[in-house]
């Protein structure tokens, strides 16, 4: 969407500083246990914690459907969004003037 919209295949390498709050700020790297209670916090607001959860309780063999279903569709609400802006964008690129 980003390269599309500013015509700049690099422009996508400047939003990496982006992700590593989302990253960061979730349970991929460390559990919440033993970690500060505004840790515990940003990590309950983030739904890539809720994805993460949901799926290490299926490997677990005691899904979580609540935390998968939070996770799968917030990110499937950013899918959509940033695919519709997307091609929009290519659409008026291609479209002769």
């Amino acid at each position: 969407m980003v390269a599309i919209t500013s015509r700049n295949q690099q422009a996508v390498l400047g939003l990496q500083p982006l992700f590593m709050p989302v990253i960061m700020f979730s349970t991929f790297f460390a559990s919440t246990a033993g970690a500060p209670e505004w840790f515990d916090t940003a990590a309950s607001l983030n739904p890539f914690t809720s994805l993460l959860d949901g799926t290490r309780s299926i490997l677990t063999a005691t899904t979580d459907a609540g935390d998968l279903a939070i996770g799968l569709g917030v990110f499937a609400a950013l899918g959509v969004a940033t695919y519709g802006v997307a091609a929009s964008a290519f659409a008026g690129l291609v479209t002769p003037d």
